[in-house]
C-alpha cells in the first residue's frame, strides 16, 4: 500500500535556500531508490515539473518567511510534485487551499483535478470551499461526527439533499448550506442524547 499512495501535508515544509529543481532532485534520490541513474532522476524531475507547471520557477529559490521565493500556489504545487515523483496511484491531500486567496485556491484545485485526469485517484479534505471550487469536485464525501452523510457525484449533491427536504436556496454556496444543516443536525442529535440521558 505504501508504494501505491502518497500524502501531501497541510503545511509546506521546505529548505528555503535551495531552488525548486534542487529540492525535487533531492527528493527523487530519496524516494526513487538507488536503482535509478542520475539521468533518470533528472528526467523524472523535469517530467514532473512540466506536468505541474513549475518549469518557469525551477531555478528560483523556494524562500520562506525571511527570504523571498516562489508564490504560495507554487509552493503547494511543489508539494504535489515531490509526492508524485514515484508515480503513486492514490494521492491524499490535506487542506490544499489553506492560506491561499480565492484565485490561487482555484488554481491549486484545478491542478489536483489535472493530476486525477492523468490517471491517479486524488482524495482531498477541504473545509467550506467556494462555489467555484465545489464545481470542480468529481466525487463528494460529506462526514458528520465521523459518519457518512453523502457520498456521490458533487454535481448531484444539491438535488439529493433537496429530495430529503433540504433545498439549498438560490445563489447560496452549496457547501455553506450543507455545513449549516450538518451543524443543526449534530446539535439536535446532541440535545436528544442529553434528554435521553436525563430521562434514564
Amino acid at each position: 500500500m505504501k508504494r501505491l499512495t502518497s500524502y501531501v501535508m497541510q503545511d509546506d515544509l521546505f529548505y528555503q535556500t535551495i531552488t525548486v529543481r534542487e529540492h525535487l532532485v533531492f527528493q527523487a534520490r530519496l524516494r526513487m531508490g538507488a536503482t535509478f541513474t542520475e539521468e533518470q532522476y533528472l528526467n523524472r524531475v523535469d517530467t514532473v515539473m512540466e506536468e505541474l507547471g513549475l518549469m518557469k520557477c525551477r531555478d528560483t529559490l523556494i524562500g520562506g518567511p525571511t527570504l523571498r521565493g516562489i508564490s504560495g500556489g507554487e509552493r503547494k504545487r511543489l508539494s504535489f510534485a515531490a509526492e508524485i515523483l514515484t508515480n503513486p496511484s492514490i494521492l491524499f491531500v490535506d487542506e490544499p487551499t489553506s492560506g491561499l486567496d480565492s484565485f490561487m485556491a482555484e488554481t491549486v484545485v484545478s491542478q489536483l483535478q489535472q493530476i486525477a485526469r492523468d490517471g491517479r485517484t486524488v482524495i482531498a479534505t477541504i473545509h467550506q470551499p467556494s462555489s467555484e471550487l465545489f464545481a470542480l469536485f468529481d466525487q463528494l464525501y460529506l462526514l458528520s461526527d465521523g459518519a457518512t452523510v453523502y457520498h456521490g457525484k458533487g454535481s448531484e449533491s444539491v438535488q439529493y439533499f433537496a429530495s430529503l427536504g433540504y433545498q439549498c436556496p438560490p445563489y447560496l454556496n452549496p457547501t455553506d448550506y450543507f455545513m449549516r444543516q450538518l451543524v443543526v443536525m449534530d446539535k439536535a442529535t446532541d440535545e436528544a442524547g442529553s434528554v435521553e440521558s436525563v430521562s434514564a
